[in-house]
């Protein structure tokens, strides 16, 4: 496979000791489709009746819509909340519902609310990696429980040696943050990571600014002019193992 290389490997740069990836369109790919948000409308509404909840199917739908424009909005300013407290601000704020049930709630909506599947070749990648001695992380801009839930289907979960979540630590890329609380939980520096995904500022540009010289993009990615650009694009996961053997 001939591979498109952006940059050079940097003068005197540590040994690749640990990849990141990004979760959606990175390692899996999906889309939200009427049929699917009607799929766990239908679910969640079921299981709120079940419960002993009076609120109507309809409501139900109209509130969620609502809830998802607000989280929009306020994540565009940076704020993240986690599914909890999005159904208690937006879906819930007039009945009285038990933990145990927010919770159930927000998994439906997390786990069923769009297709997906993942990226040929992702658990051989994985294999690959873990076997030559890669620590692997998963650096998300999402919830827990649908990549968790994903994850654990495929038996893909014991690959991974981290997983942050931005509802879980309250940031998201392209913050810095994130990337440096990645790198911690690896034990490892910055720069001695790789970093994979498609998004150019979220991924690409958040990487770089948190230190990590090495990143791959994956197609389909698209530059944004005055970014930095990755050391490299690929078209599949595969290309991977090769690159990173390049730049060690």
């Amino acid at each position: 496979l001939k591979h498109t290389f952006f940059k050079p490997k940097p003068a005197n740069s540590a040994m690749i000791n640990a990849v990141m990836f990004d979760f959606w369109n990175t390692l899996i790919v999906g889309r939200v489709t009427q049929a699917a948000l009607k799929r766990a409308d239908r679910i969640a509404h079921n299981y709120l009746k079940k419960q002993g909840y009076k609120i109507s199917y309809e409501d139900y739908r109209k509130r969620k819509s609502e809830a998802f424009n607000n989280y929009q909005k306020l994540a565009a300013k940076g704020v993240h909340l986690k599914p909890d407290d999005i159904l208690k601000r937006f879906i819930f704020y007039d009945l009285v519902v038990k933990p145990i049930d927010f919770k159930k709630i927000a998994y439906i909506n997390d786990v069923y609310d769009r297709e997906i599947k993942f990226r040929k070749g992702c658990k051989t990648v994985l294999k690959e990696l873990k076997n030559k001695g890669y620590k692997i992380a998963l650096v998300s801009n999402s919830w827990l429980s649908r990549g968790k839930h994903c994850l654990e289907k495929k038996k893909l979960h014991k690959y991974f040696d981290a997983m942050v979540l931005s509802s879980d630590v309250g940031v998201a890329k392209p913050d810095k943050r994130i990337f440096e609380l990645a790198a911690k939980k690896l034990k490892v520096l910055p720069f001695e990571c790789v970093f994979v995904g498609d998004e150019h500022k979220s991924d690409i540009q958040g990487a770089y600014d948190a230190g990590i010289c090495y990143t791959i993009a994956i197609e389909p990615f698209k530059k944004n002019a005055g970014l930095v650009p990755p050391t490299a694009i690929i078209r599949n996961l595969q290309e991977i193992l090769q690159i990173i053997e390049k730049l060690n």
